[in-house]
């Protein structure tokens, strides 16, 4: 009903196709799926988690209608945080990146930039439990492959370029970008964006305060690392030496 409400000629739900429909579920179900996780009302959560992906196999049988793509992407990283917190990093990354294929094809669209602050939140936890190590990412690129990056010719061109950072801040670009298909790094693409909702920037704020202070304890770790095996190596040193002189006497 909240759905077709907003649509620019009200009609009756009852009258949705059933791909849209399935859509619309979907993003439902993930939702409250993690408020029951939350709640630790785990056989619940399972329940609607079961839901959401039967209501998104429905959604691929056929395209949905553009104005129900913002709620499909949704409903994918929804489902994508609710494995995590089950444990299951692979189908996060999996799901989150099919949410990213969406994103890709909406700009102004009202919403998107709170879902990709979410995104860009979440995977600053997923950067922080992976201690900021590609390697350790799971491989998913022969399952779910890449997105094509999109020229920054025409986001140039309409002025969402951010003039200090040079990234995009349109996100149909911020989801094509190469270096944010495992997750969102660099400058804070939301964030920079002036013209996105507060609320949205400040998520997207504070998920680039965690990846740099994530960043910064590793490179203090690596320096003391290095001080103690120098410390230790001469520590070897001096007493190899002194069992020499004593030999020798």
């Amino acid at each position: 009903e909240e759905y077709c409400a907003r649509l620019s000629v009200p009609i009756d739900p009852r009258h949705l196709p059933q791909f849209d429909l399935a859509a619309l579920q979907a993003a439902r179900f993930a939702e409250i799926a993690l408020g029951a996780l939350a709640n630790n009302q785990v056989a619940l959560a399972l329940e609607l988690s079961n839901a959401t992906v039967m209501c998104l196999r429905e959604c691929v049988e056929e395209p949905v209608h553009p104005s129900c793509m913002y709620d499909v992407a949704r409903a994918y990283l929804l489902h994508g945080i609710f494995r995590s917190y089950r444990g299951d990093m692979v189908r996060y990354f999996k799901y989150r990146r099919v949410c990213l294929t969406h994103l890709s094809q909406l700009d102004d669209i009202p919403g998107v930039e709170a879902l990709l602050a979410a995104v860009s939140f979440h995977d600053s936890w997923a950067y922080m439990i992976h201690n900021a190590s590609e390697e350790a990412l799971p491989q998913i690129d022969d399952a779910i492959p890449p997105l094509p990056s999109a020229s920054q010719t025409a986001a140039a061109a309409a002025g969402k370029t951010d003039p200090k950072y040079g990234i995009s801040t349109d996100p149909s670009q911020i989801a094509s970008n190469p270096v944010n298909q495992m997750w969102i790094q660099g400058p804070p693409p939301v964030f920079i964006n002036n013209e996105a909702p507060a609320i949205s920037r400040s998520l997207d704020a504070l998920a680039c305060a965690i990846r740099s202070c994530c960043d910064q304890a590793n490179s203090r770790f690596e320096g003391m690392a290095m001080e103690m095996n120098q410390h230790n190596a001469a520590q070897g040193t001096n007493s190899g030496g002194g069992d020499g002189a004593r030999e020798d006497g």
